[in-house]
């Protein structure tokens, strides 16, 4: 069995839960597609996780029968808050679903685990592989500064306004000198990145408003503003890769780059 996009897509139903915040769901999003190209097949086991389900996982290994695999009580993970998701990987056929952190499954030399952790944590998510008392191999939180203390009391991180979008692959035949875009189908795919640039434009003066309103406080919170700085830094390169890909879209259409 060959691990199509819309297959592993819909694997990922999770990550469309609209209790996830956004940015979380999109960023995660992308490390499945990112990590989909490389032939690493990642599936997002949880995402946002009520109260109620926090509490039944606790029981698990304590007062209910199985493994302990979690020392988080019910609203005390940022499941709860939808500010964190679990993964698995599938064998390369799609049969079995496995939390081996050691296997390469594509033949190239890394431990794909952690090839995926590092495009989680490229997009500013919290690997519970570092915590220090409780390892959480699986596991990826996106806190934007806000402790649990702070969610439990009713705080929480701003939701852009935002639609998620689930990358796709765009195949063009490279041939030399073989266009294969349609003009029109082309202006159609360019209007599309453009708005995408544009609603990321608009997340970036979103996070610096935040950044501002952070820094200008008598109490500034450091890790805040380094994560508001980095959630930035991050759409800015996704701005960069949709502008790359507008000149591929361009010259498949028989037109010149623009950004290039």
């Amino acid at each position: 069995m060959t691990i199509t996009w819309d297959w592993l897509k819909q694997k990922s139903f999770r990550l469309n839960d609209p209790n996830l915040h956004p940015t979380v769901a999109q960023r995660a999003w992308e490390v499945v597609f990112e990590a989909w190209k490389r032939g690493i097949y990642v599936l997002i086991t949880q995402a946002y996780r009520s109260i109620a389900e926090q509490n039944e996982l606790y029981a698990q290994g304590r007062t209910k029968p199985g493994k302990i695999v979690t020392n988080a009580k019910g609203g005390t993970s940022y499941h709860n808050y939808g500010l964190a998701v679990d993964m698995a990987l599938y064998t390369p056929d799609g049969k079995s679903v496995v939390w081996d952190t050691d296997t390469d499954f594509n033949e190239n030399q890394k431990k794909d685990w952690m090839e995926v952790v590092a495009l989680f944590k490229a997009r500013g998510f919290k690997w519970g592989g570092d915590f220090k008392s409780f390892k959480d191999m699986p596991h990826f939180e996106m806190t934007f500064g806000f402790s649990i203390a702070q969610l439990k009391a009713g705080e929480r991180p701003s939701r852009p306004s935002m639609t998620v979008q689930v990358p796709e692959p765009i195949i063009i035949d490279k041939k030399e000198e073989k266009y294969t875009i349609p003009t029109a189908k082309a202006d159609r795919i360019l209007a599309i990145l453009q708005a995408q640039w544009q609603e990321k434009d608009g997340q970036i003066k979103q996070y610096q408003v935040m950044w501002q309103a952070e820094n200008a406080k008598p109490d500034k919170c450091p890790q805040k503003l380094d994560e508001f700085h980095q959630a930035a830094d991050a759409l800015r390169k996704e701005q960069r890769e949709l502008a790359e890909l507008a000149d591929e879209i361009r010259k498949a259409s028989g037109r010149k780059a623009v950004n290039g």
